[in-house]
């Protein structure tokens, strides 16, 4: 078979899918998101990253092109008007590129159904519609309403968070400082939530399969920000889900579309279970080395069966 990598240079995750799929004799070609460029369509056939997309069985879409765009040093603001349109141009070439697959019968990984959940607000919204577990949240770019809700929190001896509304920051404690700063919000929104204390908890699914369920120990609010973990010395203790956890981490696995979901938990001190979010290019390659979880190994045979 002819699998598409669609990967950042640095994903070693996605470099040992390809490994592994070189080993058993198929070809692998690699979009890189970042420099696509050299790209063409006559809505019949389709040339991404220089690489002939038609002829490919499956895709692994580890990253997309970036809709964002950092300004250069003494660049006007045309400038980066220009080049934050050519970006999402970009972005809507490569979603149809996908698209296209799809209906040809490829294998996509994940599907393009789930594009519209790669936003926290979408996700989280369909979660509580589902009546799923999640923190209380409150999404606003209005000073009073944000200042009501931390408040409101605070009157219960509860903690505040703030979360961008697209994934990559990480969470921060709403502490004094950041309180006062609510009074000048907006006009871009934030994504306010009670802070649930306890543990961090990722599970990773494949294909509807509970592949790893791990604590990550960290002594900071979001183990991302924790030095152990930014030097990948972060350790991981394994542990057994309840069958209604399992369920809870597929639901919200399957609510966003995600064949491959990295599926964020707190557990609570009295064994409570709070949905967080969902990953769709969760990073499992660290936990799979220090635990042994064959997730590289299934996402591989995903990617090589026939989609239903």
């Amino acid at each position: 078979m002819r699998l598409a990598l669609w990967a950042s240079e640095d994903d070693l995750a996605a470099a040992r899918v390809r490994a592994l799929a070189e080993e058993r004799g198929h070809a692998v070609i690699a979009v890189t998101p970042g420099a696509l460029g050299a790209d063409a369509t006559d809505l019949a056939s389709w040339v991404l990253s220089a690489a002939d997309l038609d002829a490919c069985d499956a895709h692994l879409v580890r990253a997309l092109p970036s809709p964002f765009v950092v300004p250069a040093e003494g660049e006007d603001a045309a400038g980066v008007a220009r080049r934050a349109f050519e970006a999402q141009e970009r972005v809507q070439l490569a979603h149809a590129a996908l698209a296209a697959a799809e209906a040809k019968g490829a294998r996509v990984v994940n599907p393009c159904a789930s594009l519209p959940f790669e936003g926290k607000p979408s996700q989280l919204g369909v979660f509580s519609r589902a009546g799923l577990p999640v923190p209380r949240t409150l999404i606003t770019s209005l000073p009073l309403a944000a200042l009501r809700f931390v408040d409101a929190l605070a009157a219960e001896g509860v903690q505040a968070i703030a979360k961008p509304l697209i994934g990559g920051a990480t969470a921060k404690v709403i502490d004094g400082a950041a309180r006062a700063r609510l009074s000048s919000l907006g006009p871009a929104p934030i994504i306010l939530q009670e802070r649930v204390p306890g543990d961090d908890v990722r599970v990773t699914l494949v294909g509807g399969a509970v592949l790893s369920a791990v604590v990550i120990p960290s002594a900071t609010l979001d183990y991302r920000d924790d030095p152990a973990y930014l030097a990948g010395h972060a350790s991981y203790r394994t542990i057994e889900l309840p069958d209604a956890t399992i369920a809870l981490a597929l639901r919200a696995a399957a609510l966003c579309a995600h064949v491959v979901s990295g599926v964020d938990l707190k557990r609570t001190d009295d064994g409570r279970f709070v949905l967080l979010e969902a990953n769709a290019a969760p990073r499992w390659l660290d936990i799979e080395e220090k635990t042994g979880a064959p997730v590289s190994e299934a996402v591989l045979s995903l990617l090589l069966s026939r989609p239903t």
